[in-house]
């Protein structure tokens, strides 16, 4: 990989977390999805007994409310790409760097996808651990679900980001504003509103490790579409005469 991709994908990452903005939002949200459900366990379960059985499907689904806060974050990332240096007339600059299409795409998905994955494995932990301080019992009999939850944060997580990223990217290329293209990315957010949805009424009749691995493998195969669609079609001509 050429080092002109890791010294734009840095470019990136230090630009986008100057704005304290972007910073507290990344906080608040962390603070929302990993520790305010703990504390909603006991009313969620309306005063039933907190046993294993009853938390550990709880928990897992409580995962998946917890990816907004990486895939916003991941977004936030994406939407300085391309636009955000349009708007900060650098982008001229930036499509003239002796680097192929290919590479300036990959340089500009990698800061989000890698900020994204930071967040969640963060955002998983606090969870898990709170959960675990919170309720030893229940959480001392979690070794049955320890491999969907493994799904869920190494699998399931990175991919969403990616898939997140990708959309904003894509769209940032054909679209005028971050508004615009933000706006596409809050589709891939509700992905695991949906999903939560799903596992948590029983709507799909898969235990959660199976329910987790389909869902990975049909995100997985978008999102690698969408990739192969994203380099292919990007044209740093078409953004030149956009500037």
């Amino acid at each position: 990989m050429s080092r002109v991709v890791w010294d734009v994908a840095k470019k990136e990452l230090r630009t986008t977390f100057r704005s304290k903005r972007t910073l507290l939002i990344t906080i608040l949200l962390f603070l929302g999805v990993a520790i305010i459900p703990a504390f909603k366990v006991e009313d969620t379960l309306g005063g039933a007994e907190v046993t294993t059985e009853v938390l550990l499907p709880m928990v897992d689904a409580f995962l998946m409310i917890a990816f907004f806060a990486p895939l916003f974050v991941a977004s936030r990332v994406a939407e300085s790409a391309f636009l955000a240096e349009r708007d900060r007339k650098t982008l001229e600059h930036l499509l003239s760097l002796p680097v192929s299409d290919r590479d300036l795409f990959l340089g500009k998905f990698l800061p989000g996808l890698v900020v994204g994955i930071v967040v969640e494995i963060a955002v998983a932990a606090s969870l898990l651990a709170f959960m675990a301080a919170k309720f030893p019992m229940a959480m001392a009999g979690a070794a049955p679900l320890v491999p969907a939850l493994v799904v869920t944060i190494l699998v399931m997580g990175p991919v969403l980001i990616a898939l997140s990223v990708l959309v904003v990217l894509v769209l940032s290329t054909r679209l005028s504003s971050t508004r615009e293209a933000s706006m596409g990315s809050l589709g891939v957010v509700l992905i695991p509103v949906i999903l939560y949805m799903l596992k948590f009424t029983g709507t799909v009749p898969l235990d959660p490790l199976a329910f987790n691995a389909v869902a990975s493998l049909l995100l997985g195969v978008v999102s690698l579409a969408l990739a192969v669609l994203g380099v292919g079609t990007f044209n740093r001509e078409r953004l030149v005469a956009a500037v």
